[in-house]
């Protein structure tokens, strides 16, 4: 038989099968590493979930849903069908950078970090990405090119060179790490947080960059990372950069604690390379303590006043 044009058949049926009640012992191992036991999946995660859950996830016999599926149908599948799937074994998930955009076509995505190169068709995506922009998103092989299945999460072209940056320190560490679907989500929860929590430079350039794209701020993640390099702390940083009105407190919160993630994820001349979080965490391997929780306070309280208030829609946003 013909095979259609695009994969789409084939996804769907991989999609029925793993909402069967054969699967629910699969499905529900895989909410658990995926997101934590006892925890639901939100409505903004549920396409990366599907996506772990089909190709990254695996049970105690190291079988993917793909596999599961092979196993329970592929036998009656013709052989052009049954090669289709097989081939889905090859999918690559990761952080890719735009090359040779076909706006209504497609595109050419490398893998950050590698010189891999996939000629991709995909006519929606390819209208909504900029050149050199970076995709997060997985790709399956179909018909001699390959497709896009699952979220395509966009951000800006610097931090395809953060995310090349970041496998130069560390490539196989890199490599297992912004594969796994897992991966991405731990570091968009975090970000969604009031707070957020972010524990290396990879999640901080994610992070920043994100806010960045979302706030429609013109600077990039590179162009501060430069600044803070010098600066001697991130409250120097806001003279320096042409910083818009804000339109609410949470949009003025969120930037701080981007600039605060940067900061903190910098390698600094003044570290000898080592970033404030480094040094932080030597400092405390050393016994030398870290700053009491009511110097904390005064010193958050110290910066919040040197902050010019017409800079933000509320002169409450910073404190």
């Amino acid at each position: 038989m013909a095979l259609p044009p695009r994969a789409a058949p084939f996804l769907e049926t991989l999609r029925r099968f793993m909402r069967e009640e054969r699967m629910h012992e699969f499905r529900a191992s895989a909410a658990a590493s995926f997101l934590g036991e006892g925890r639901e999946v939100a409505d903004e995660d549920r396409e990366l979930f599907d996506d772990y859950t089909l190709f990254s996830h695996r049970d105690a016999g190291g079988n993917t849903g793909i596999d599961l599926f092979l196993e329970a149908h592929g036998g009656g599948l013709p052989a052009e069908e049954r090669a289709v799937y097989e081939r889905m074994r090859a999918s690559v998930f990761g952080g890719f950078q735009v090359e040779d955009l076909r706006p209504g076509e497609g595109f050419t995505l490398r893998l950050c970090g590698s010189r891999e190169r996939y000629k991709v068709i995909d006519a929606a995506a390819s209208r909504d990405a900029a050149p050199r922009a970076c995709i997060f998103t997985r790709l399956i092989p179909y018909r001699g090119r390959f497709e896009i299945t699952g979220p395509a999460l966009m951000y800006a072209e610097s931090f395809a060179y953060g995310l090349e940056r970041a496998a130069k320190r560390d490539k196989e560490g890199f490599r297992v790490y912004v594969s796994d679907p897992r991966s991405v989500h731990d570091i968009m929860r975090r970000s969604r947080a009031r707070e957020p929590r972010l524990e290396n430079p990879l999640e901080a350039a994610l992070y920043a960059s994100r806010v960045f794209a979302e706030l429609k701020l013109p600077f990039t993640v590179e162009e501060v990372q430069r600044r803070l390099a010098d600066a001697q702390g991130p409250l120097e940083l806001f003279t320096r950069l042409k910083i818009p009105p804000f339109e609410n407190e949470g949009d003025a919160r969120r930037f701080t604690s981007a600039i605060a993630a940067l900061w903190n994820h910098t390698p600094r001349p003044d570290l000898h390379g080592r970033t404030p979080r480094e040094k932080q965490e030597d400092d405390l391997a050393a016994g030398r303590g870290s700053l009491p929780e009511h110097l904390r306070a005064d010193l958050a309280h110290h910066i919040a006043e040197q902050i010019d208030p017409s800079r933000f829609t509320s002169a409450t946003a910073l404190r």
